[in-house]
């Protein structure tokens, strides 16, 4: 991690009183992580905190989160203009419709995405981070404290989830690797998260998975591969049947394999595609080149058409950064 955090960030958590945390639509386990870690540090002391999502929370491994969040900001509560914190966002329509909650209020940014546009009063940007967890924890520990278990775990879990379980970190990550010990020491372990995470999938989401696993494409000699979910498949499997880390997990794994690319079929017109990258290609810039964002590792956006456009035009672009 290459950025400290800054000062008036630190000043602000220290003096107001009154905090809302907000976090990115379609949220995976590093942003509610990060939200949970945060919140429960500063009621921890003596803060008054509300969690806000825009959701849906989608993915397995956070809906029995989902009950701790709020889609909407008390009226009551914005009257006392509380100072917002955004997490996770490299941009502020990552956040919907919160958005015009939050306009004119006081707003600090904590994020590691690579790409995106600038905003808030106060921002803490490091796209060196492999999570917004370990910047949370990095900022508790600024502030003169140590995570408790409750929090520990949360952060852990984001990280987790965000690294593909440690295998996107490599050789420049020793400090990762000496947060996670601090986090092991107050008692939460990579074993108990790794239940938290891929534990009790029903045996849809297996069956799901090989049908996506035997839809794989290899482009320039095996170098990019790529697969694709059907709206057919969201009827007939659920989308809390969805299971694409595991997808990446095993297509990211295949020889060759620089990057993976998947495409979501998410409505009659639209669909999602992620992006995983093995090598030095910057999946980040790439898919900031289509309106979206996220680290170099690891990015997404949404694209209005077919699959197969943009398929088309994601192969297109690969073929000028691949050499």
């Amino acid at each position: 991690m290459k950025a400290s955090v800054p000062p008036e960030l630190l000043r602000t958590l220290e003096r107001e009183s009154l905090f809302c945390i907000v976090g990115h639509s379609e949220p995976d386990g590093d942003c509610i992580g990060a939200q949970l870690g945060l919140g429960h540090f500063l009621r921890r002391i003596g803060k008054e905190v509300a969690l806000l999502s825009p959701g849906p929370f989608e993915r397995p491994e956070i809906r029995e989160y989902e009950k701790q969040f709020s889609t909407a900001m008390a009226a009551d509560f914005r009257t006392r203009r509380p100072t917002v914190i955004v997490l996770d966002c490299s941009s502020l329509e990552r956040i919907g419709g919160l958005a015009s909650e939050i306009a004119g209020l006081p707003l600090l940014v904590i994020d590691h995405h690579s790409a995106g546009r600038e905003f808030g009063d106060i921002a803490y940007i490091d796209d060196s981070a492999p999570s917004v967890t370990l910047m949370v924890q990095q900022i508790i520990e600024a502030l003169g404290h140590s995570p408790v278990l409750e929090e520990a775990r949360m952060l852990l879990f984001g990280l987790c989830t965000d690294t593909g379980f440690f295998r996107h970190l490599d050789n420049r990550d020793g400090a990762v690797f000496e947060a996670i010990g601090r986090l092991n020491a107050v008692g939460t372990t990579p074993k108990q998260v790794y239940q938290m995470i891929y534990a009790g999938r029903p045996l849809a989401s297996r069956i799901l998975l090989g049908r996506l696993l035997s839809r794989t494409e290899t482009h320039f000699g095996g170098r990019i591969l790529s697969t694709y979910e059907t709206l057919e498949d969201k009827r007939a499997y659920g989308s809390e049947n969805r299971d694409s880390d595991s997808l990446y997990q095993f297509l990211q794994t295949s020889a060759g394999c620089e990057a993976v690319v998947f495409i979501r079929e998410e409505d009659e017109v639209s669909c999602s595609v992620g992006l995983r990258s093995n090598t030095e290609l910057d999946v980040g810039a790439l898919a900031q080149g289509f309106g979206g964002g996220g680290h170099r590792k690891a990015a997404g956006f949404r694209w209005v058409g077919g699959r197969e456009e943009v398929k088309a035009k994601l192969l297109a672009a690969l073929t000028a950064l691949l050499r």
